[in-house]
């Protein structure tokens, strides 16, 4: 897989590699995010909880794409995997937040190590998700 295999998401060429110069990683999910920021302002009502079907399945969408083309454990998925957890949690869907937050998590720590400054948003949305389910002991 080359460093110019991409996704379009919301009008974008979204880049589905990290060996694209200067980004991979974090570098890369800022990318999706901000692809996301942009149907945010195109749609805002789309963000709405009880109207985010569009994004979440754009979302879905490009995780498909990414594990089909990278595999199932690939540190680029991670970055991906947390902003569509994080759409899960705005809507609601607290438990498939999680799962998507644990997988998004073990794949990155899998990738930089226990104990990298890298996990700690991994972490923290962990946390909070956990928080509002109730599951104080875990977070």
């Amino acid at each position: 897989l080359g460093g110019d295999a991409r996704v379009r998401i919301a009008g974008d060429q979204i880049p589905l590699h990290g060996d694209e110069p200067g980004l991979c990683g974090r570098r890369q999910g800022l990318v999706v995010a901000a692809a996301i920021r942009k149907t945010k302002q195109r749609e805002p009502f789309l963000w709405l909880p009880w109207r985010a079907g569009k994004a979440l399945a754009r979302g879905e969408r490009v995780i498909t794409i990414r594990e089909r083309l990278l595999g199932l454990e690939h540190s680029s998925l991670a970055p991906t995997l947390l902003l569509v957890a994080l759409l899960y949690r705005d809507k609601g869907d607290y438990p498939k937040a999680e799962m998507l937050l644990r997988r998004a998590l073990a794949i990155q720590e899998k990738a930089v190590g226990e104990n990298h400054p890298d996990l700690i948003g991994y972490l923290f949305n962990l946390a909070i998700v956990c928080r509002i389910k109730g599951d104080v002991w875990v977070s």
